[in-house]
């Protein structure tokens, strides 16, 4: 799902090549393509998260530096114009989407991009075990470098921007506070910054941070 970690989880994977069956290369466009375009079935689906403002910020930054369809690049989106866009729920609702005559699915394990090393660890270990070498090559591998942006949403929205946004977006508000426990406005700003700067508790000695995209 579009900034929310995707390159640093093809990164990560590439530390395990085994577990790998197919996987679009970072530069190809169909990486973003959703379980039912590829056509995927199963009975296990994995996704990555971030928390909604951080994933707009990251949108807005993104379309800032690259432009995006008819936005050209260069066009600053202020938070008011943020706000009016329902892309967030879409989007997620695009991926949960089984395709026609599918039911709808159900992702059981979430990928939180602000911690994505421990949890990407956590799901790697249920396919097999992992050993130290394995530990180790995820904890130290070099991802896709964080675009040059204050990442704190609170510095970009204020907190009652932040509560509409989760307003706009329900489906994603539900399944943020399932996945992390609470949405960021119940969080004081020191906190927020930490959760998208700091790399998570218990991160190896010499390990690199969470990738910031």
């Amino acid at each position: 799902m579009p900034k929310t970690g995707g390159d640093a989880t093809w990164a990560l994977f590439q530390c395990v090549p085994d577990l790998v069956v197919r996987a679009d290369d970072p530069l190809d466009p169909r990486k973003h393509a959703s379980f039912a375009e590829e056509g995927i079935a199963e009975t296990r689906y994995v996704l990555n998260l971030r928390r909604l403002p951080s994933q707009v910020l990251s949108w807005v930054q993104h379309t800032f530096a690259n432009g995006r369809g008819r936005v050209p690049k260069g066009t600053w989106i202020t938070p008011e114009e943020a706000l009016e866009f329902r892309m967030p729920d879409q989007l997620l609702e695009r991926y949960l989407d089984g395709g026609p005559g599918r039911d709808r699915i159900e992702v059981s394990d979430w990928l939180r991009m602000e911690h994505l090393r421990d949890d990407f660890i956590e799901f790697a270990s249920t396919l097999r075990p992992l050993d130290a070498g394995d530990i180790d090559r995820i904890r130290r591998v070099i991802t896709k470098p964080p675009m040059a942006y204050d990442h704190n949403p609170l510095t970009y929205f204020t907190p009652d921007q932040v509560e509409e946004l989760y307003e706009r977006n329900p489906t994603w508000a539900r399944i943020e506070t399932e996945v992390y426990g609470s949405l960021i406005p119940e969080e004081p700003a020191d906190a927020v910054a930490a959760t998208v700067a700091v790399p998570a508790a218990g991160t190896a000695a010499g390990a690199l941070p969470e990738p910031l995209l």
